[in-house]
């Protein structure tokens, strides 16, 4: 329920705030064009949150744990790496090596897991190259794309 609520809260915001960015004129989209997907994904994901009823299961006393400090670990420290490595890996070879093994750590079957993190990167690369014309670091895979 506080979940959905912040997430609705977010949405609006982010739509607020979407509708009051200026056009940018080298750019042949709206730039609030993303953050308006964004928004409105937010409020109908925290509209569903707020709607469907909590689990009620046993409550779980959380405490320090030597997994969960590498699971901290492995979720700031690969997009962290991938950030700093961006230019010399690319997004295309440098996101599914972050994704999969974060859905592996949050328990996807590896295969699922390297499908799931390889068809998103390719989803991600041809909205943004393809549908958005945004340049991507491509890394070594530089020139060597069939659609640039």
């Amino acid at each position: 329920m506080i979940l959905g609520f912040g997430a609705v809260m977010g949405g609006l915001v982010l739509l607020l705030w979407a509708g009051r960015a200026e056009p940018v004129p080298h750019l042949s989209v709206d730039p609030g064009l993303f953050p308006t997907g964004i928004g409105v994904a937010a409020v109908v994901v925290g509209g569903i949150l707020m709607a469907v009823p909590g689990r009620t299961d046993a409550p779980v006393v959380p405490g320090p744990s030597r997994a969960g400090l590498i699971g901290a670990g492995l979720t700031v420290g690969l997009p962290l790496l991938l950030a700093l490595t961006l230019d010399r890996i690319g997004f295309a070879l440098g996101l599914p090596m972050v994704l999969a093994p974060l859905m592996i750590r949050h328990g996807v079957h590896p295969g699922r897991a390297t499908l799931l993190a390889v068809g998103l990167t390719a989803a991600l690369v041809a909205v943004f190259t393809g549908l958005l014309r945004v340049p991507l670091p491509l890394g070594p895979l530089a020139g060597g794309l069939p659609w640039r």
